[in-house]
């Protein structure tokens, strides 16, 4: 009987708690529903196609513009060159003839991944591969 009443006693003191709690997860349960739509798959998806367009573009621009794609093959760069390089917000590869047919790799901007061989070699120009080392477009 005793621990009934001290249950009794605890609720009638420390109820507020109790309801407090509850209407904290239902507040939370709110924001994150309806106060948070960027987390929401669709924006995300929007997002991620919105920087994939930005790059593609930037890439297009990048090829076009003879006198980077020179520097980019020579054998010393300027700092402001390798600085502009390094802020790409994609990976940038560049091959080298070495006069045999062989390609070999003279400058990149990242250390995450290294694409392999094969996709110098891809009929088409431009595509989405999978490879062992992740994702290329």
């Amino acid at each position: 009987m005793s621990k009934t009443r001290t249950f009794r006693e605890f609720f009638k003191k420390y109820g507020y708690l109790l309801i407090l709690s509850a209407w904290c997860v239902t507040v939370a349960i709110i924001v994150d529903r309806y106060w948070a739509p960027e987390s929401s798959l669709s924006i995300v998806e929007k997002n991620v196609a919105v920087a994939v367009k930005d790059a593609e573009l930037d890439f297009v621009k990048l090829v076009k513009d003879t006198s980077f794609l020179r520097q980019a093959s020579a054998t010393n760069q300027d700092r402001k060159f390798i600085d502009e390089y390094i802020a790409k917000k994609y990976f940038l590869f560049t091959y080298k003839d070495d006069g045999r047919g062989e390609k070999s790799l003279v400058l990149w901007n990242t250390q995450k991944v290294l694409p392999t061989s094969s996709l110098l070699y891809l009929k088409g120009k431009s595509g989405f591969a999978l490879l062992q080392n992740g994702y290329y477009v």
